[in-house]
Formats: structure tokens, C-alpha cells, sequence
């Protein structure tokens, strides 16, 4: 059974200027002591919030123990705790970072790339300056990130050891930039006419059921919790008590101006120590196809695999958590596997 072990919270420092939360995910009778055991890391989309994978986190433990830890194979994979990080300007750490973005200091300045180095921050950060003090050496980190989050753990990966990397429906342009023009425009369009309030979270909840029908219940239900806030006129002398996007629609559109090819570099460079998975979703809605084989192709890196969830959209982990999840599980046993012939070589 998954359980949310604790949750931390950053406050803006020396170290990083913003509120940054990440909650920690473990399994009853989870691998702590198994050193051989991964830690996920997990970034989410834009527009999202960081509770978005714990169907998919819920899977993958359910996955790992199975048989329960004295009865593992050595086929399964062991996890000792998924680390989810929010983006500062989205859930509940845009309610707590809401003043601070309204200085001109952070106009149009967030990227994936700030998105990597909040979740730096606070991932090594020691305990008593707000953070979660993970050891690298302690801990086998796996990374998964999804859309802007995979751009984001890409720059992530840059800075601490990752042993596998899972970028699903990524978005990156693979030299593409000036084909992605008409995307870009409706990205932002989309951003700034969405719907954004309502009376009551069962209003919300009908709404984007109604606009998301793929998506899972839980998914559903977990974006109505934490990624509306209460309405800001709520406060007013003749208050407004619905409720708002916690992402604001000018904070999500941001993200979709904030384009630039330093991942890419990145992403070419790791693709040689670590084993990549490209996962996409099998209807190609936002990605255009072409963009999507386009990443994949790219002479200057390669990928451990390249798979599509079937049934899915871009928003693989919204509608399909628990297939994503037997598939990223079973690609981290393949890596264990290729681990393992790759040391009896030696």
C-alpha cells in the first residue's frame, strides 16, 4: 500500500529564492535497507501538480512487492521511496510562492531549467536548511519526468547521478524549433482561454470530466484537491468563495514560451552513461508525429528504448497510470538485467 512518508517544504533562501515542496512516497514494508534498491525522482507537466503520479507511484510499489521483500527475485526490482517535486509556480507551492511571483524579478522568467534547480534545491539540501538530504551514494536515483517535467529532469540529471532516465512525451524540438511555431501558439492560446474558475470543486470536478473523459478517476479526483485553490477574491470585503487553477493561466503560458535547446546538449551527452527511455503516448495530440520521430532520431544520441502506451494521448501518466507504470517497471528490470551482464564481463 502506498503511503505518503512526509512531506518537505523549502523556504526561499540563499540556496534557492523560492517555496519549493516535494512529498516522499513509501510502500509498507519498503527496501530502505536493500542497497540495492532505486529512489524515483518525478516532475510533472505543466499545468499539473506533484500528487499527478501517485497512481503510477502506487503501481510501481505494488510491482515491486509483490512476493514481499524475503521472496524477491533477483528479476524484480527493489524501491526504497519516490520523491515527487512541484514547480514552484504550480499547486500548492504557487500559493505559497504567489507574492514573491508577482515581483518583476520573476516576469516570464520560469523555465524547465528553474523547474530542475528547485528540485536540485531541495532534494540535497541538508534537513536542517529545509531540504530532503538525499545521498547520492545512499541512494540509486531513477528519473521520471513528463512533458515540460522531462526537460526539466534532463537539466536534473545533469547535476546529480541518475542510474535511468524516463522522459515521457518530452517536449523537445530536435532542431525543429521553427516547425513547432503553429504548437507553440496554440499552447499559449490554450493557456489563456482555459476555463480557470469555479463555484464549488464539484462544479470543477463535472467540468473537467466533461473536458478530460480519458483521464483516471484518480487522477481526476487528485487534481481537484491539490491543483485548485481557493478563489484570491475570497478575501474581498463582499468575498468570491469559489475556487481558481492554483497554475495560473500567464504562469502555465510561460512555460510554453520558455523553449531552448540546452536540454537537447544535455540529453545527447547522458544518452552515453546511463540508459534513456523515450515513452510516448500511441495518439500523437500535441507532439506532432513527425517531432516525436524526429527526437528519437537524432544521430548524437541514442535511447534504451522507445515504446508507445497504447490507448494514450500526451497525458500518458493522467490516463494510463497503471500501464505507464508496468512499463517503466518492466524497463527497469530490463536495465537491472543488462546491469548485471555488463558487470559479469568485467
Amino acid at each position: 500500500m502506498l503511503r505518503l512518508a512526509h512531506s518537505v517544504t523549502l523556504s526561499p533562501g540563499p540556496a534557492y529564492p523560492l517555496h519549493v515542496t516535494a512529498n516522499c512516497y513509501r510502500a509498507e514494508g519498503n527496501a530502505r535497507g536493500d542497497a540495492s534498491a532505486v529512489t524515483l525522482i518525478l516532475l510533472h507537466s505543466a499545468g499539473f501538480h506533484k500528487e499527478m503520479f501517485e497512481p503510477t507511484i502506487a503501481e510501481l510499489f505494488s510491482l515491486a512487492g509483490r512476493g514481499g521483500a524475503h521472496h524477491r527475485s533477483p528479476a524484480q526490482i527493489a524501491i526504497r521511496e519516490a520523491w515527487a517535486v512541484e514547480c514552484p509556480t504550480h499547486g500548492y507551492s504557487a500559493v505559497l510562492n504567489e507574492d514573491i511571483l508577482r515581483s518583476p524579478e520573476w516576469d516570464e522568467k520560469f523555465c524547465a531549467e528553474e523547474y530542475a534547480k528547485a528540485a536540485y534545491a531541495i532534494l540535497t539540501l541538508p534537513k536542517s536548511a529545509g531540504g530532503a538530504e538525499l545521498d547520492p551514494v545512499a541512494h540509486n536515483f531513477v528519473g521520471i519526468g513528463h512533458s515540460m517535467g522531462s526537460v526539466s529532469m534532463i537539466y536534473l540529471a545533469a547535476r546529480i547521478p541518475i542510474k535511468s532516465l524516463f522522459l515521457i512525451e518530452p517536449t523537445l524540438c530536435a532542431g525543429r524549433r521553427a516547425q513547432l511555431d503553429q504548437l507553440q501558439e496554440k499552447l499559449f492560446r490554450r493557456s489563456y482561454e482555459r476555463k480557470d474558475t469555479w463555484y464549488t470543486r464539484e462544479i470543477a470536478e463535472a467540468y473537467l470530466k466533461s473536458q478530460a473523459p480519458n483521464w483516471s478517476s484518480e487522477v481526476l479526483a487528485l487534481f481537484v484537491k491539490h491543483a485548485l485553490r481557493p478563489h484570491q477574491a475570497a478575501q474581498h470585503k463582499v468575498p468570491y468563495n469559489g475556487v481558481t487553477l492554483a497554475c495560473s493561466r500567464n504562469q502555465e503560458a510561460v512555460l510554453y514560451r520558455a523553449v531552448d535547446d540546452a536540454a537537447e546538449y544535455i540529453l545527447d551527452s547522458l544518452s552515453t552513461t546511463i540508459p534513456i527511455h523515450l515513452i510516448f503516448g500511441e495518439i500523437a495530440n500535441i507532439m506532432p508525429l513527425f517531432i516525436q520521430e524526429a527526437i528519437a532520431q537524432v544521430p548524437t544520441r541514442q535511447f534504451a528504448s522507445i515504446t508507445r502506451v497504447e490507448g494514450a494521448t500526451h497525458l500518458v501518466p493522467q490516463e494510463k497510470p497503471e500501464l505507464l507504470a508496468q512499463m517503466v517497471y518492466n524497463l527497469l528490470m530490463n536495465d537491472a538485467r543488462s546491469d548485471s551482464r555488463r558487470r559479469a564481463m568485467l
